[in-house]
């Protein structure tokens, strides 16, 4: 999963729905263009991008095509800043499986965490 935007790497699929992966993102990337000039930062539907991006590689490994149905308790905690590599971690909810945590982190701290419910692709 690379592009100019974002490289996802090393990713590792558990057992029970989740996956986890390093995440560069490169000072080049075209999300920083205008958010913000002079203190670029990493927008928050960038990093939500990125998760349902993980999301769909862990359902596609079990043959399902997934949308966003919808998206909550999202919750931005560090800024994250060009040139910036990330952990990123999808679980699916043993209980309802279309709906999946995720969470962003940044050395120790948590940048992002949040939920995200999917639907089949229509």
């Amino acid at each position: 999963m690379n592009d100019s935007w974002f490289v996802i790497k090393n990713i590792g699929f558990g057992d029970t729905g989740g996956a986890t992966a390093q995440v560069e993102i490169p000072e080049s990337s075209p999300w920083f263009a205008g958010h913000f000039p002079g203190f670029p930062l990493l927008p928050g539907i960038a990093q939500i991008h990125m998760a349902f991006g993980l999301i769909r590689e862990s359902e596609l490994r079990e043959g399902r095509e997934v949308a966003i149905a919808e998206i909550k308790k999202v919750r931005y905690r560090k800024m994250i800043t060009p040139g910036s590599s990330v952990t990123l971690s999808v679980l699916r909810n043993a209980e309802n499986p279309l709906r999946y945590g995720f969470s962003i982190t940044s050395g120790d701290e948590t940048a992002a965490q949040g939920t995200i419910i999917i639907r089949p692709s229509e």
